[in-house]
Protein backbone atom coordinates (compact mmCIF):
# COMPACT_ATOMS: atom_id res chain seq x y z
CA UNK A 1 0.00 0.00 0.00
CA UNK A 2 1.83 3.41 -1.11
CA UNK A 3 1.50 5.83 1.11
CA UNK A 4 0.47 8.40 -1.23
CA UNK A 5 -2.40 5.89 -2.53
CA UNK A 6 -2.65 4.19 0.66
CA UNK A 7 -5.94 4.16 7.19
CA UNK A 8 -7.11 6.20 14.67
CA UNK A 9 -10.61 5.15 14.68
CA UNK A 10 -13.32 2.18 13.86
CA UNK A 11 -16.32 3.80 11.82
CA UNK A 12 -19.34 1.41 11.92
CA UNK A 13 -23.12 1.50 10.77
CA UNK A 14 -25.98 -0.55 10.86
CA UNK A 15 -27.92 -1.10 7.57
CA UNK A 16 -31.67 -0.65 7.88
CA UNK A 17 -33.04 -3.77 7.35
CA UNK A 18 -34.50 -5.34 4.37
CA UNK A 19 -36.50 -8.03 2.71
CA UNK A 20 -39.44 -8.67 0.58
CA UNK A 21 -42.89 -8.11 2.10
CA UNK A 22 -44.09 -11.58 2.88
CA UNK A 23 -47.61 -12.93 1.89
CA UNK A 24 -50.15 -12.50 4.71
CA UNK A 25 -51.68 -15.93 4.15
CA UNK A 26 -50.92 -19.22 1.69
CA UNK A 27 -53.91 -18.71 -0.33
CA UNK A 28 -53.01 -14.97 -1.02
CA UNK A 29 -49.26 -16.49 -1.63
CA UNK A 30 -50.39 -19.07 -4.06
CA UNK A 31 -53.03 -16.20 -5.88
CA UNK A 32 -50.28 -14.09 -5.99
CA UNK A 33 -48.27 -16.90 -8.05
CA UNK A 34 -51.03 -18.09 -10.57
CA UNK A 35 -50.76 -21.51 -8.85
CA UNK A 36 -53.48 -23.63 -6.35
CA UNK A 37 -52.89 -24.52 -3.13
CA UNK A 38 -50.67 -28.34 -3.22
CA UNK A 39 -53.90 -30.83 -2.89
CA UNK A 40 -57.09 -28.58 -3.99
CA UNK A 41 -58.80 -28.41 -7.18
CA UNK A 42 -59.80 -25.39 -9.10
CA UNK A 43 -63.37 -24.87 -8.60
CA UNK A 44 -65.70 -22.85 -11.26
CA UNK A 45 -65.42 -18.82 -10.78
CA UNK A 46 -68.77 -17.44 -9.08
CA UNK A 47 -67.74 -14.32 -11.32
CA UNK A 48 -68.66 -16.45 -14.50
CA UNK A 49 -70.15 -14.67 -17.82
CA UNK A 50 -73.95 -15.36 -17.07
CA UNK A 51 -74.42 -15.44 -20.55
CA UNK A 52 -72.41 -18.54 -20.81
CA UNK A 53 -74.52 -22.04 -21.21
CA UNK A 54 -74.19 -24.48 -19.05
CA UNK A 55 -72.55 -27.25 -20.44
CA UNK A 56 -70.22 -24.99 -22.54
CA UNK A 57 -66.96 -24.44 -22.43
CA UNK A 58 -66.33 -21.06 -20.72
CA UNK A 59 -64.14 -18.77 -22.92
CA UNK A 60 -60.24 -18.91 -22.64
CA UNK A 61 -57.93 -16.27 -20.69
CA UNK A 62 -55.57 -14.72 -22.95
CA UNK A 63 -52.39 -16.75 -23.72
CA UNK A 64 -54.45 -20.01 -23.04
CA UNK A 65 -53.56 -23.14 -24.74
CA UNK A 66 -49.74 -21.64 -25.72
CA UNK A 67 -46.90 -23.22 -23.59
CA UNK A 68 -46.37 -22.27 -20.13
CA UNK A 69 -43.38 -19.58 -20.00
CA UNK A 70 -40.98 -20.24 -16.89
CA UNK A 71 -40.65 -18.18 -14.20
CA UNK A 72 -37.74 -15.65 -13.83
CA UNK A 73 -35.14 -16.30 -10.82
CA UNK A 74 -36.55 -13.75 -9.35
CA UNK A 75 -40.53 -14.82 -9.62
CA UNK A 76 -42.55 -16.34 -7.11
CA UNK A 77 -42.73 -19.64 -7.14
CA UNK A 78 -44.45 -22.86 -5.02
CA UNK A 79 -42.11 -25.78 -4.22
CA UNK A 80 -42.98 -28.67 -2.54
CA UNK A 81 -46.00 -26.26 -0.90
CA UNK A 82 -43.30 -23.94 0.01
CA UNK A 83 -43.82 -20.27 -1.68
CA UNK A 84 -40.45 -19.24 -2.59
CA UNK A 85 -40.65 -15.63 -3.02
CA UNK A 86 -37.53 -15.14 -5.14
CA UNK A 87 -38.09 -17.98 -7.39
CA UNK A 88 -36.23 -21.47 -7.01
CA UNK A 89 -33.64 -22.02 -4.88
CA UNK A 90 -29.75 -22.95 -6.44
CA UNK A 91 -28.79 -26.46 -6.57
CA UNK A 92 -28.14 -28.22 -3.33
CA UNK A 93 -28.64 -27.34 -0.19
CA UNK A 94 -27.70 -26.63 3.31
CA UNK A 95 -26.17 -29.92 5.13
CA UNK A 96 -26.95 -29.64 8.62
CA UNK A 97 -23.42 -30.78 10.45
CA UNK A 98 -23.81 -34.15 12.14
CA UNK A 99 -25.14 -33.92 15.82
CA UNK A 100 -21.82 -33.84 17.93
CA UNK A 101 -21.28 -37.06 20.80
CA UNK A 102 -22.67 -36.02 24.38
CA UNK A 103 -20.94 -36.94 27.47
CA UNK A 104 -24.07 -37.18 29.16
CA UNK A 105 -27.33 -38.38 27.46
CA UNK A 106 -29.35 -35.61 28.96
CA UNK A 107 -29.07 -31.81 28.22
CA UNK A 108 -27.37 -30.51 31.01
CA UNK A 109 -27.23 -26.59 32.10
CA UNK A 110 -24.37 -26.66 34.52
CA UNK A 111 -21.15 -28.10 34.15
CA UNK A 112 -20.88 -31.20 36.11
CA UNK A 113 -17.44 -31.70 37.92
CA UNK A 114 -15.63 -34.78 36.76
CA UNK A 115 -11.92 -36.17 36.70
CA UNK A 116 -12.66 -38.35 33.10
CA UNK A 117 -13.26 -35.20 31.13
CA UNK A 118 -9.41 -34.31 30.06
CA UNK A 119 -9.20 -30.74 29.24
CA UNK A 120 -12.52 -29.00 28.49
CA UNK A 121 -13.32 -26.40 25.83
CA UNK A 122 -16.08 -24.03 26.00
CA UNK A 123 -18.05 -23.51 22.41
CA UNK A 124 -20.63 -20.94 20.92
CA UNK A 125 -23.23 -23.03 20.59
CA UNK A 126 -25.85 -20.16 19.15
CA UNK A 127 -27.39 -16.55 20.61
CA UNK A 128 -30.03 -15.05 22.21
CA UNK A 129 -31.47 -11.94 20.99
CA UNK A 130 -33.44 -9.58 23.50
CA UNK A 131 -36.64 -7.39 22.27
CA UNK A 132 -33.86 -4.30 23.35
CA UNK A 133 -32.19 -5.68 20.02
CA UNK A 134 -29.34 -6.72 21.48
CA UNK A 135 -27.55 -10.11 21.65
CA UNK A 136 -25.32 -12.63 23.79
CA UNK A 137 -23.60 -15.55 23.25
CA UNK A 138 -24.67 -19.05 23.95
CA UNK A 139 -21.60 -20.55 25.97
CA UNK A 140 -21.28 -24.76 26.14
CA UNK A 141 -18.44 -27.06 27.18
CA UNK A 142 -16.83 -30.59 25.32
CA UNK A 143 -14.03 -32.23 25.69
CA UNK A 144 -10.69 -32.58 23.23
CA UNK A 145 -12.69 -34.67 21.12
CA UNK A 146 -15.90 -32.24 20.74
CA UNK A 147 -18.03 -34.31 22.97
CA UNK A 148 -20.81 -32.02 24.38
CA UNK A 149 -20.02 -32.01 27.98
CA UNK A 150 -22.72 -29.18 28.97
CA UNK A 151 -25.12 -27.58 26.31
CA UNK A 152 -24.70 -23.78 25.35
CA UNK A 153 -26.22 -22.52 28.89
CA UNK A 154 -23.60 -19.68 29.62
CA UNK A 155 -23.27 -15.77 28.18
CA UNK A 156 -19.79 -15.46 28.19
CA UNK A 157 -16.55 -17.32 29.34
CA UNK A 158 -12.87 -15.44 30.52
CA UNK A 159 -9.95 -17.54 30.43
CA UNK A 160 -8.19 -16.58 33.51
CA UNK A 161 -4.28 -16.92 33.56
CA UNK A 162 -2.32 -15.88 36.57
CA UNK A 163 1.12 -17.54 36.76
CA UNK A 164 0.79 -21.19 37.07
CA UNK A 165 -2.61 -21.37 37.39
CA UNK A 166 -5.28 -21.35 34.55
CA UNK A 167 -9.05 -21.69 34.77
CA UNK A 168 -12.16 -20.96 33.21
CA UNK A 169 -14.91 -18.52 34.72
CA UNK A 170 -18.40 -19.26 32.83
CA UNK A 171 -21.03 -16.84 33.64
CA UNK A 172 -25.06 -16.47 33.31
CA UNK A 173 -26.65 -12.91 32.66
CA UNK A 174 -29.90 -12.99 34.82
CA UNK A 175 -32.15 -10.79 35.63
CA UNK A 176 -33.93 -11.12 39.07
CA UNK A 177 -36.86 -9.54 41.29
CA UNK A 178 -35.37 -7.43 44.23
CA UNK A 179 -37.91 -5.64 45.62
CA UNK A 180 -39.94 -3.50 43.19
CA UNK A 181 -37.70 -3.81 40.81
CA UNK A 182 -35.62 -5.58 38.75
CA UNK A 183 -31.75 -6.44 38.51
CA UNK A 184 -29.37 -7.68 36.45
CA UNK A 185 -27.15 -10.71 38.22
CA UNK A 186 -24.16 -12.53 36.81
CA UNK A 187 -23.91 -16.03 38.46
CA UNK A 188 -20.11 -17.14 37.98
CA UNK A 189 -18.73 -20.39 37.74
CA UNK A 190 -15.18 -20.61 38.06
CA UNK A 191 -13.81 -24.04 37.36
CA UNK A 192 -10.51 -26.16 36.20
CA UNK A 193 -9.32 -26.41 32.77
CA UNK A 194 -10.27 -29.80 33.26
CA UNK A 195 -13.46 -29.79 35.11
CA UNK A 196 -12.37 -31.43 37.98
CA UNK A 197 -13.56 -28.94 40.18
CA UNK A 198 -16.00 -26.01 39.64
CA UNK A 199 -17.73 -23.81 42.00
CA UNK A 200 -20.58 -20.72 41.33
CA UNK A 201 -20.81 -17.64 42.96
CA UNK A 202 -23.03 -15.09 43.13
CA UNK A 203 -19.99 -12.48 41.78
CA UNK A 204 -16.29 -13.39 41.50
CA UNK A 205 -13.10 -11.06 40.41
CA UNK A 206 -9.89 -12.47 39.84
CA UNK A 207 -8.28 -8.86 38.55
CA UNK A 208 -9.30 -5.52 37.49
CA UNK A 209 -11.43 -4.35 35.11
CA UNK A 210 -10.16 -1.15 34.88
CA UNK A 211 -7.21 0.46 36.15
CA UNK A 212 -9.15 3.83 36.33
CA UNK A 213 -9.12 5.60 40.20
CA UNK A 214 -12.26 7.22 40.88
CA UNK A 215 -12.56 10.57 43.23
CA UNK A 216 -15.24 11.16 45.66
CA UNK A 217 -18.41 12.90 44.28
CA UNK A 218 -17.53 16.87 43.76
CA UNK A 219 -21.35 17.71 45.13
CA UNK A 220 -24.70 15.51 45.25
CA UNK A 221 -24.74 16.11 41.75
CA UNK A 222 -25.34 12.81 39.67
CA UNK A 223 -22.60 11.88 38.10
CA UNK A 224 -19.80 13.91 39.16
CA UNK A 225 -16.99 11.67 40.22
CA UNK A 226 -14.14 12.01 38.08
CA UNK A 227 -12.01 9.47 36.95
CA UNK A 228 -7.53 9.03 36.20
CA UNK A 229 -5.10 6.24 34.79
CA UNK A 230 -1.90 5.92 36.69
CA UNK A 231 -0.83 2.62 35.82
CA UNK A 232 -1.93 -0.73 34.13
CA UNK A 233 -4.58 -3.19 35.31
CA UNK A 234 -3.16 -5.70 37.67
CA UNK A 235 -4.24 -9.29 38.65
CA UNK A 236 -5.29 -10.37 42.32
CA UNK A 237 -3.19 -12.28 44.74
CA UNK A 238 -6.29 -14.79 44.75
CA UNK A 239 -9.78 -14.26 43.61
CA UNK A 240 -12.50 -12.65 45.25
CA UNK A 241 -16.20 -13.68 45.46
CA UNK A 242 -19.59 -13.36 46.84
CA UNK A 243 -22.26 -15.84 48.31
CA UNK A 244 -25.10 -14.51 50.13
CA UNK A 245 -24.53 -11.42 49.15
CA UNK A 246 -21.44 -11.26 50.85
CA UNK A 247 -17.66 -11.45 49.94
CA UNK A 248 -14.86 -13.84 50.90
CA UNK A 249 -11.28 -14.73 49.13
CA UNK A 250 -11.03 -18.01 47.48
CA UNK A 251 -8.17 -19.72 46.23
CA UNK A 252 -6.74 -20.80 42.75
CA UNK A 253 -7.42 -24.62 43.36
CA UNK A 254 -10.81 -23.48 44.55
CA UNK A 255 -10.71 -23.77 48.66
CA UNK A 256 -12.07 -20.75 50.32
CA UNK A 257 -9.46 -18.69 52.58
CA UNK A 258 -11.36 -16.41 54.22
CA UNK A 259 -15.38 -16.36 54.75
CA UNK A 260 -17.70 -14.76 53.32
CA UNK A 261 -18.31 -12.40 55.61
CA UNK A 262 -16.89 -8.78 53.74
CA UNK A 263 -19.72 -6.24 52.35
CA UNK A 264 -17.08 -5.68 48.94
CA UNK A 265 -14.90 -6.97 47.00
CA UNK A 266 -11.91 -8.49 49.21
CA UNK A 267 -8.93 -7.67 46.61
CA UNK A 268 -5.37 -8.84 47.63
CA UNK A 269 -2.70 -7.68 46.03
CA UNK A 270 0.81 -7.23 47.01
CA UNK A 271 0.14 -10.02 50.28
CA UNK A 272 -2.51 -7.50 51.24
CA UNK A 273 -6.34 -6.14 50.92
CA UNK A 274 -8.16 -3.16 52.30
CA UNK A 275 -11.48 -3.98 54.27
CA UNK A 276 -14.40 -1.99 54.72
CA UNK A 277 -16.27 -2.10 59.16
CA UNK A 278 -19.64 -3.19 59.67
CA UNK A 279 -21.20 0.33 59.45
CA UNK A 280 -18.94 1.20 56.30
CA UNK A 281 -17.08 4.28 58.34
CA UNK A 282 -13.57 3.05 58.16
CA UNK A 283 -11.03 0.51 56.79
CA UNK A 284 -8.21 -1.35 57.74
CA UNK A 285 -5.55 -3.80 55.42
CA UNK A 286 -5.69 -7.40 56.52
CA UNK A 287 -3.40 -10.58 55.60
CA UNK A 288 -4.71 -13.61 54.18
CA UNK A 289 -5.69 -15.30 57.39
CA UNK A 290 -7.83 -12.09 58.06
CA UNK A 291 -5.21 -10.64 60.83
CA UNK A 292 -5.66 -6.86 60.74
CA UNK A 293 -2.17 -5.37 59.75
CA UNK A 294 -3.25 -1.53 59.26
CA UNK A 295 -6.08 0.95 60.36
CA UNK A 296 -8.24 1.67 60.91
CA UNK A 297 -8.48 5.10 58.80
CA UNK A 298 -11.29 7.02 57.77
CA UNK A 299 -13.32 5.88 54.62
CA UNK A 300 -14.06 8.38 51.96
CA UNK A 301 -16.95 8.96 50.47
CA UNK A 302 -18.41 6.79 47.42
CA UNK A 303 -17.75 7.38 44.13
CA UNK A 304 -20.48 7.68 41.94
CA UNK A 305 -21.24 5.74 38.78
CA UNK A 306 -23.02 7.64 36.20
CA UNK A 307 -23.77 4.92 34.82
CA UNK A 308 -25.37 2.94 37.75
CA UNK A 309 -29.11 4.44 37.89
CA UNK A 310 -30.12 2.74 41.49
CA UNK A 311 -27.92 5.93 42.95
CA UNK A 312 -25.95 2.98 44.72
CA UNK A 313 -22.33 4.17 45.23
CA UNK A 314 -19.28 2.19 43.39
CA UNK A 315 -16.84 0.30 45.80
CA UNK A 316 -14.45 1.36 47.78
CA UNK A 317 -11.61 -0.81 48.57
CA UNK A 318 -10.89 -2.46 45.05
CA UNK A 319 -9.47 0.66 44.64
CA UNK A 320 -7.07 1.08 47.94
CA UNK A 321 -4.79 -1.43 47.56
CA UNK A 322 -1.11 -0.94 48.07
CA UNK A 323 1.41 -0.87 44.84
CA UNK A 324 4.85 -0.91 44.95
CA UNK A 325 4.78 -1.17 48.56
CA UNK A 326 2.34 1.93 49.07
CA UNK A 327 -1.71 2.59 49.47
CA UNK A 328 -3.70 5.77 49.93
CA UNK A 329 -5.48 6.73 52.86
CA UNK A 330 -8.23 9.52 53.45
CA UNK A 331 -8.51 12.08 56.57
CA UNK A 332 -10.99 14.62 57.10
CA UNK A 333 -11.63 15.19 53.44
CA UNK A 334 -8.14 15.06 51.56
CA UNK A 335 -6.24 11.83 50.75
CA UNK A 336 -2.45 10.85 51.09
CA UNK A 337 -0.13 7.82 50.98
CA UNK A 338 0.86 5.37 53.35
CA UNK A 339 3.81 2.64 53.28
CA UNK A 340 3.54 -0.94 54.48
CA UNK A 341 4.49 0.18 57.90
CA UNK A 342 1.64 2.54 58.06
CA UNK A 343 4.30 5.49 58.18
CA UNK A 344 2.78 8.55 56.77
CA UNK A 345 4.68 8.66 53.00
CA UNK A 346 2.70 11.83 51.44
CA UNK A 347 0.79 13.71 53.96
CA UNK A 348 -3.48 14.12 53.40
CA UNK A 349 -3.68 17.43 51.62
CA UNK A 350 -5.17 16.39 48.23
CA UNK A 351 -8.48 16.83 47.11
CA UNK A 352 -7.82 13.10 45.37
CA UNK A 353 -4.04 10.79 44.68
CA UNK A 354 -3.58 8.20 42.81
CA UNK A 355 -1.33 5.32 44.00
CA UNK A 356 2.45 5.16 43.16
CA UNK A 357 3.66 4.05 40.48
CA UNK A 358 7.80 4.20 39.88
CA UNK A 359 7.71 5.97 42.85
CA UNK A 360 5.63 9.32 42.30
CA UNK A 361 1.65 9.67 42.06
CA UNK A 362 -0.81 12.47 40.80
CA UNK A 363 -2.55 14.59 42.98
CA UNK A 364 -5.47 17.16 42.51
CA UNK A 365 -7.08 20.41 43.36
CA UNK A 366 -10.33 21.24 42.20
CA UNK A 367 -10.53 24.56 42.98
CA UNK A 368 -13.69 25.72 45.27
CA UNK A 369 -15.63 23.36 42.63
CA UNK A 370 -19.11 22.31 43.41
CA UNK A 371 -20.30 20.60 40.49
CA UNK A 372 -18.75 19.83 37.30
CA UNK A 373 -19.29 23.17 35.58
CA UNK A 374 -17.37 24.75 38.64
CA UNK A 375 -14.81 22.44 38.03
CA UNK A 376 -11.42 24.13 38.33
CA UNK A 377 -8.80 20.63 37.85
CA UNK A 378 -5.20 21.09 38.43
CA UNK A 379 -2.86 18.43 38.47
CA UNK A 380 0.62 17.89 40.36
CA UNK A 381 3.13 15.10 40.73
CA UNK A 382 4.69 14.04 44.89
CA UNK A 383 7.31 11.36 44.94
CA UNK A 384 7.62 8.64 47.59
CA UNK A 385 9.39 11.19 49.82
CA UNK A 386 6.59 13.25 49.59
CA UNK A 387 8.32 15.75 47.86
CA UNK A 388 6.20 17.57 45.32
CA UNK A 389 8.20 18.05 41.43
CA UNK A 390 5.64 19.42 40.03
CA UNK A 391 3.18 21.75 41.40
CA UNK A 392 -0.66 22.64 39.84
CA UNK A 393 0.46 25.67 38.67
CA UNK A 394 3.71 24.82 36.76
CA UNK A 395 1.31 24.09 33.91
CA UNK A 396 -1.68 25.50 32.07
CA UNK A 397 -3.83 22.58 31.63
CA UNK A 398 -5.91 24.03 28.87
CA UNK A 399 -2.77 23.94 26.47
CA UNK A 400 -1.17 20.53 27.93
CA UNK A 401 -2.77 17.12 28.57
CA UNK A 402 -3.34 15.38 32.03
CA UNK A 403 0.45 13.78 32.96
CA UNK A 404 1.10 10.50 32.12
CA UNK A 405 3.13 8.01 33.78
CA UNK A 406 5.44 6.36 30.84
CA UNK A 407 8.08 3.92 30.98
CA UNK A 408 9.29 5.57 34.53
CA UNK A 409 8.52 8.66 33.91
CA UNK A 410 5.77 11.35 34.20
CA UNK A 411 5.37 13.37 30.74
CA UNK A 412 2.81 15.85 30.58
CA UNK A 413 2.90 16.87 26.29
CA UNK A 414 1.44 19.80 24.77
CA UNK A 415 -2.06 19.08 23.27
CA UNK A 416 -2.58 18.05 19.56
CA UNK A 417 1.97 18.26 19.99
CA UNK A 418 4.03 15.23 20.40
CA UNK A 419 6.14 17.35 22.36
CA UNK A 420 6.50 17.97 25.91
CA UNK A 421 7.85 17.74 28.84
CA UNK A 422 9.61 14.39 30.54
CA UNK A 423 10.44 14.48 34.51
CA UNK A 424 12.18 12.20 36.16
CA UNK A 425 11.76 10.64 40.26
CA UNK A 426 13.80 13.69 41.65
CA UNK A 427 11.76 16.52 39.33
CA UNK A 428 14.50 17.04 36.38
CA UNK A 429 13.08 17.60 32.65
CA UNK A 430 13.78 16.54 29.44
CA UNK A 431 12.33 17.15 26.02
CA UNK A 432 9.95 14.64 25.26
CA UNK A 433 8.32 13.52 21.75
CA UNK A 434 5.81 10.50 21.44
CA UNK A 435 7.45 8.05 19.85
CA UNK A 436 4.09 7.70 17.42
CA UNK A 437 2.22 9.38 14.69
CA UNK A 438 0.69 12.88 15.07
CA UNK A 439 -1.30 15.30 13.00
CA UNK A 440 0.53 17.78 10.80
CA UNK A 441 0.65 21.44 11.88
CA UNK A 442 -2.10 21.85 9.15
CA UNK A 443 -3.80 19.32 10.50
CA UNK A 444 -4.37 17.16 6.72
CA UNK A 445 -2.15 14.40 7.40
CA UNK A 446 -1.27 11.77 9.69
CA UNK A 447 2.96 12.11 9.73
CA UNK A 448 5.25 9.62 10.79
CA UNK A 449 7.52 11.30 13.76
CA UNK A 450 11.34 11.16 11.79
CA UNK A 451 9.67 10.24 8.32
CA UNK A 452 8.65 11.68 4.95
CA UNK A 453 5.68 9.53 5.22
CA UNK A 454 2.36 10.80 5.37
CA UNK A 455 -1.06 9.52 5.18
CA UNK A 456 -3.93 12.24 3.97
CA UNK A 457 -6.62 12.65 6.63
CA UNK A 458 -9.30 12.39 3.30
CA UNK A 459 -7.94 8.94 2.08
CA UNK A 460 -7.06 7.36 5.35
CA UNK A 461 -7.99 5.46 8.92
CA UNK A 462 -4.84 5.07 10.95
CA UNK A 463 -4.79 2.25 14.50
CA UNK A 464 -2.23 2.54 17.03
CA UNK A 465 -1.38 -0.88 18.20
CA UNK A 466 0.15 -0.91 21.47
CA UNK A 467 3.03 -2.72 20.29
CA UNK A 468 5.13 0.26 18.71
CA UNK A 469 2.87 -0.71 15.76
CA UNK A 470 -0.27 0.69 13.61
CA UNK A 471 -2.62 -0.53 11.08
CA UNK A 472 -3.56 1.89 8.27
CA UNK A 473 -6.51 1.61 5.76
CA UNK A 474 -8.24 3.60 2.92
CA UNK A 475 -10.97 5.35 3.76
CA UNK A 476 -13.04 2.80 1.14
CA UNK A 477 -12.53 -0.18 3.20
CA UNK A 478 -10.70 -2.29 0.70
CA UNK A 479 -7.43 -2.71 1.42
CA UNK A 480 -5.30 -2.48 4.92
CA UNK A 481 -1.41 -2.67 5.81
CA UNK A 482 0.70 -3.02 9.13
CA UNK A 483 3.75 -0.13 9.84
CA UNK A 484 6.31 0.27 12.65
CA UNK A 485 6.21 4.14 14.09
CA UNK A 486 8.86 4.77 11.58
CA UNK A 487 6.87 5.11 8.50
CA UNK A 488 7.84 0.84 7.53
CA UNK A 489 5.47 -1.28 6.64
CA UNK A 490 5.96 -4.55 8.37
CA UNK A 491 3.37 -6.71 6.79
CA UNK A 492 2.08 -6.92 3.13
CA UNK A 493 -1.15 -5.34 2.24
CA UNK A 494 -4.14 -6.63 2.62
CA UNK A 495 -8.27 -6.97 1.62
CA UNK A 496 -10.70 -5.23 3.98
CA UNK A 497 -10.68 -2.82 7.05
CA UNK A 498 -9.61 -3.40 10.97
CA UNK A 499 -12.41 -4.18 12.76
CA UNK A 500 -10.55 -4.69 16.13
CA UNK A 501 -8.06 -6.30 17.98
CA UNK A 502 -6.88 -9.11 20.71
CA UNK A 503 -4.60 -8.46 23.57
CA UNK A 504 -2.62 -10.98 25.16
CA UNK A 505 -1.19 -8.87 28.32
CA UNK A 506 -0.30 -5.37 26.95
CA UNK A 507 0.64 -7.02 23.22
CA UNK A 508 -1.67 -6.88 20.30
CA UNK A 509 -1.72 -10.79 19.05
CA UNK A 510 -4.22 -10.95 16.59
CA UNK A 511 -6.13 -8.32 14.07
CA UNK A 512 -9.93 -9.10 13.31
CA UNK A 513 -10.45 -7.59 9.64
CA UNK A 514 -14.00 -6.86 8.37
CA UNK A 515 -13.69 -8.35 5.00
CA UNK A 516 -17.74 -7.05 3.70
CA UNK A 517 -17.15 -5.53 0.08
CA UNK A 518 -16.23 -1.84 0.40
CA UNK A 519 -19.29 0.47 0.50
CA UNK A 520 -21.19 -2.29 2.14
CA UNK A 521 -21.90 -2.28 5.84
CA UNK A 522 -22.70 -5.85 7.87
CA UNK A 523 -23.45 -5.76 11.46
CA UNK A 524 -22.04 -8.06 13.13
CA UNK A 525 -19.70 -8.03 9.99
CA UNK A 526 -18.31 -10.99 8.53
CA UNK A 527 -14.43 -11.13 10.08
CA UNK A 528 -10.89 -12.43 9.70
CA UNK A 529 -8.37 -12.90 11.96
CA UNK A 530 -4.69 -12.30 11.22
CA UNK A 531 -1.35 -12.07 12.98
CA UNK A 532 0.74 -8.88 12.96
CA UNK A 533 2.77 -10.06 10.08
CA UNK A 534 -0.24 -9.80 7.90
CA UNK A 535 -0.47 -13.42 7.42
CA UNK A 536 -4.25 -15.19 7.69
CA UNK A 537 -4.62 -17.30 10.75
CA UNK A 538 -7.12 -19.28 8.78
CA UNK A 539 -8.99 -19.04 6.03
CA UNK A 540 -12.60 -18.92 7.12
CA UNK A 541 -14.99 -16.17 7.34
CA UNK A 542 -16.90 -15.87 10.88
CA UNK A 543 -19.50 -13.11 12.48
CA UNK A 544 -17.33 -14.05 15.99
CA UNK A 545 -14.28 -15.08 16.21
CA UNK A 546 -13.10 -15.13 20.14
CA UNK A 547 -9.48 -16.74 20.83
CA UNK A 548 -9.96 -18.88 23.87
CA UNK A 549 -6.11 -20.20 24.73
CA UNK A 550 -4.71 -21.53 21.32
CA UNK A 551 -8.10 -22.16 20.24
CA UNK A 552 -11.16 -19.69 18.71
CA UNK A 553 -14.70 -19.74 19.69
CA UNK A 554 -16.37 -18.78 16.14
CA UNK A 555 -19.74 -18.04 15.03
CA UNK A 556 -20.91 -17.83 11.11
CA UNK A 557 -24.03 -17.31 9.24
CA UNK A 558 -25.45 -21.15 9.72
CA UNK A 559 -23.07 -23.10 12.69
CA UNK A 560 -20.78 -22.20 15.24
CA UNK A 561 -18.91 -24.27 17.28
CA UNK A 562 -15.14 -24.40 18.51
CA UNK A 563 -11.82 -24.51 15.89
CA UNK A 564 -8.55 -24.96 16.18
CA UNK A 565 -5.14 -22.87 14.80
CA UNK A 566 -5.55 -25.02 11.57
CA UNK A 567 -8.88 -24.17 10.94
CA UNK A 568 -11.05 -27.28 11.11
CA UNK A 569 -14.12 -27.02 13.75
CA UNK A 570 -12.92 -29.21 16.70
CA UNK A 571 -17.12 -29.31 17.31
CA UNK A 572 -19.66 -27.76 14.96
CA UNK A 573 -23.31 -26.97 15.83
CA UNK A 574 -26.59 -25.77 14.16
CA UNK A 575 -26.24 -22.14 15.45
CA UNK A 576 -29.66 -21.58 17.32
CA UNK A 577 -31.31 -18.35 17.85
CA UNK A 578 -32.79 -18.46 21.56
CA UNK A 579 -36.13 -16.58 21.84
CA UNK A 580 -36.24 -13.06 22.88
CA UNK A 581 -36.38 -12.16 26.58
Amino acid sequence: MAAASLLHACHFSTPGATGNEQPRNFDEAAGSAGVAPPGTESSPSTDADPAQSPGTEPAQPPGAGTAQQPASESSPVISGGVLLPNGLLPDGGYSHPSAPDRYYDNTVHELIPSTGYGRIWPYIGGYTMSNMGTWSYRIGICDDAGRIICDPAYNDVSFIVNGGHKLYAFTKNEVNRNGGRYEDTYPTTIAAVDGSWAETYERALWAETSSYEYSPPLSNYYGDSRCYQWRDAVSYDYITARRGGLWGVVDWDGSVLLPFEYIEPVCFYEGLASVLSDNGATYSFIDITGRTRLGPFEAPPRPVDEWDFTGAGMAITNKIAFHEGYAKFYRNGKFGIIDRTGRIAVPAVYDFITCMNGGMAMFVTYGNAVNQQSLQERFGIVNSTGAVIVAPTDYNYGYYHIPEYVDGHVVIREINNPAGDMIAFDGSKTPYEANTLYLSENGNDYVFRNSDVTFPLEDFYIDCLENDLVVVYDRTGSTWQIYDYSGNPVSSENPGRLDHWYYNGRNVEYLFINVSPPGVWEWPPPLKIYSLDGSALFEGVYYTIKPIDDRFMVRGKTSAGLIGKDGNFIIEVDVTAYGAD
